[in-house]
């Protein structure tokens, strides 16, 4: 009777009902953890993109500090970096009370030499963090504190209050693709050299030069001898003016030329963004020194500054040996009857963010001893990546990391299928005994 008992409850059909529930039961279970996976990270610039640059106009390269492919970071600086190659000696980076605006910064590679590092420490400014994939990102000190680190040697520490969110490139729609951004750009600064001297106007005051800007665009095209010529000079310029010095000739000296606006020399902000140095392709070592002042354009080239300066800068190569860099965005567009794709508002976490809004005024040549410049926008270089990559989410909802964490589906998954197993034993055992 007993026997007839145990085989009535562990019957065939049950058992093989049994082991067909916990199947189902773990696919269900792992396409819901799947599901959940595909949800955007959750952070601030979710579903922000990278604005590419045309033959026509520059995109979000202009909003950091320093944009380039390789970054070697020496002394401290203000701003935020995107590049794909960056070192860093123990420096402080980052937004500060000085410098606002675009709050992502952006690395793809920390070279081996990098030391430990801090973004700045500010009261009023925190800073955004997008790293390369192998990177892996975990948290300590109670979760005050973020760590960066490949193969165990940590490259990055900063407190969750300067930088509250930092993610893989893959957890992020932001990307940025530098091969093709950088041949964007040196198509740019090719339009701008193409472009003859237009509205500027060069005059002596004493024994300096002075260049009186128009409001609108200002080109200026300077050899290297002309520039050494003027010693130090002053330019005069409203807000509503931008000015290009296109230097045609670059032969390598020190640019260590006094140049001021509106008669001084501003360590922050003020109308230094409205200043481009432009080194069209050249593509030598280009040194900074006390021309310290205005946005520098040099996409194919090595810039070095060697004092501080104010004013961002794109090169294809960048080292900051001396001085810092402080942050100072700029814009120009060539499109003067083309109305730009909105872009989306940079990450200004600050309530005094918008002390640094930009001044972008429609960019309109005159017809005046100026080379035609082509009106046709060029499609924009394809730098996005593909919407397939997913974000992954931890177990809490908080920022996503690269750890060696097991999906929690899979242990339940493995659960499951030894609970089955077990199950399968103890009826086989069962039915052994009463045989």
């Amino acid at each position: 009777m007993k026997e007839k008992n145990i085989k009535n409850i562990f019957s065939k059909k049950k058992i093989a009902l049994l082991v067909v529930l916990s199947i189902c039961f773990v696919m269900c279970f792992s396409t819901s953890a799947y599901a959940d996976s595909d949800k955007p990270c959750n952070h601030s610039f979710s579903g922000k993109k990278f604005k590419c640059s045309t033959k026509q106009s520059i995109g979000d390269a202009s909003s950091y500090a320093v944009f380039a492919k390789n970054y070697t970071a020496k002394v401290d600086m203000e701003g935020n970096i995107a590049a794909k190659n960056v070192t860093l000696n123990g420096v402080h980076f980052g937004l500060s009370q000085n410098v606002t605006g675009n709050a992502i910064s952006y690395v793809e590679n920390f070279n081996a030499s990098s030391s430990a590092c801090e973004f700045l420490k500010t009261d009023k400014c925190v800073s955004h963090l997008i790293v390369g994939n192998k990177y892996n990102i975990s948290k300590s000190d109670n979760d005050s504190r973020w760590n960066l680190s490949c193969d165990k040697n940590p490259i990055y520490y900063a407190p969750v209050s300067k930088a509250p969110e930092i993610v893989n490139v893959k957890n992020s729609s932001y990307t940025i693709d530098f091969e093709a951004e950088f041949s964007a750009l040196a198509s740019f600064a090719t339009s701008l050299t193409k472009m003859s001297n237009c509205q500027a106007q060069v005059s002596k005051e004493g024994q300096n030069g002075l260049v009186t800007c128009k409001d609108g665009l200002n080109i200026l095209n300077l050899t290297t001898a002309q520039y050494e010529a003027m010693a130090n000079f002053n330019i005069k310029m409203s807000a509503k003016s931008k000015l290009v010095i296109n230097i045609t000739d670059y032969n390598g000296q020190v640019l260590n030329n006094n140049v001021c606006i509106n008669g001084s020399r501003p360590a922050y902000k003020d109308l230094a963004c409205n200043l481009i140095w432009n080194f069209g392709t050249c593509n030598k070592e280009i040194k900074f020194q006390e021309t310290n002042v205005g946005c520098i354009l040099a996409p194919c080239g090595k810039v070095d500054i060697i004092s501080s300066h104010n004013g961002n800068v794109i090169a294809d190569t960048v080292t900051n040996s001396c001085g810092e860099i402080h942050k100072n965005d700029f814009c120009i567009n060539l499109n003067s009857g083309d109305e730009e794709a909105s872009t989306e508002p940079s990450t200004e976490p600050t309530a005094n963010a918008g002390d640094d809004k930009k001044t972008e005024t429609t960019v309109q040549p005159t017809d005046e001893n100026k080379e035609e410049v082509t009106n046709q926008p060029t499609k924009e270089a394809d730098t996005k990546s593909k919407d397939t990559q997913k974000n992954d989410k931890d177990a809490k909802g908080n920022t996503p990391t690269t750890g060696d964490s097991t999906p929690l589906f899979l242990i339940i998954s493995i659960a499951v299928v030894s609970l089955g197993v077990s199950v399968f034993l103890y009826i086989y055992i069962k039915k052994r005994k009463n045989v």
